[in-house]
């Protein structure tokens, strides 16, 4: 084989501009591709001492860089949506807001898996981004209301200015449902690789069944 056109037809596969550049690929160096060239042709040997060493790389770096923390126990300062609808985990829409826009613009382009905690930085939800990004699911999830998330509470008026104690009027303690946005403080928020989403969220749950509020306890997919 020409070691030529096999040079050309990777950097063309792998969107390589230079020697440099494909040989960090491909994991060997820019020497050895230089080597390929003077020989002219290229062995059965180089051809596969070359993919021995690509897959390598590759698994390597599955291991190592699959997961990528975006933030970590950010303070969440939770505020209205543009049109008042909703909540959001922080509010992005003024202009000294640089960093929560910057946050935000990684979160919108960014999939993975995401954490709520409460006032003590204990976790208190646990979940993934897959078919949208981490900036949607969040503040999806952020509103929603679960069954789970119920604590004993007393319901006292909200309007008006009088008062009347309790010896006088009694209030019952009650079961109250909750929304994530009246309990979760801060969160963290991890991009991962789409194929390892599933799985992650599946042992964090699982790993925290009795801390977490998540009603559903994933599976961890063992086989395809």
């Amino acid at each position: 084989m020409k070691a030529d056109k096999l040079i050309v037809a990777l950097k063309k596969k792998f969107k390589s501009p230079t020697d440099t550049a494909l040989a960090n690929c491909l994991g060997i160096t820019a020497v050895t591709l230089n080597r390929w060239r003077k020989n002219d042709d290229i062995s059965t040997s180089q051809l596969a001492s070359l993919i021995h060493r690509s897959v390598a790389k590759c698994e390597r770096e599955a291991r190592l860089f699959s997961i990528r923390p975006i933030v970590e126990y950010y303070e969440i300062e939770a505020c209205d949506s543009l049109r008042g609808a909703k909540y959001e985990i922080f509010d992005t829409k003024l202009k000294k807001n640089k960093r929560y826009r910057a946050i935000r613009k990684v979160l919108e382009n960014s999939n993975g898996i995401y954490v709520f905690y409460d006032s003590q930085c204990k976790a208190l939800y646990v979940g993934k981004a897959k078919n949208q990004s981490l900036w949607q699911e969040m503040n999806n999830a952020f509103n929603r209301e679960r069954e789970t998330q119920k604590l004993l509470t007393v319901n006292h008026p909200s309007t008006g200015q009088s008062f009347s104690p309790a010896f006088e009027q009694p209030r019952q303690i009650e079961n109250t449902y909750f929304f994530l946005n009246d309990l979760a403080h801060y969160f963290s928020a991890y991009e991962i690789n789409n194929d390892l989403i599933d799985n992650i969220e599946a042992m964090l749950v699982r790993a925290f069944a009795n801390t977490v509020l998540n009603a559903r306890m994933e599976k961890i997919k063992l086989r395809q």
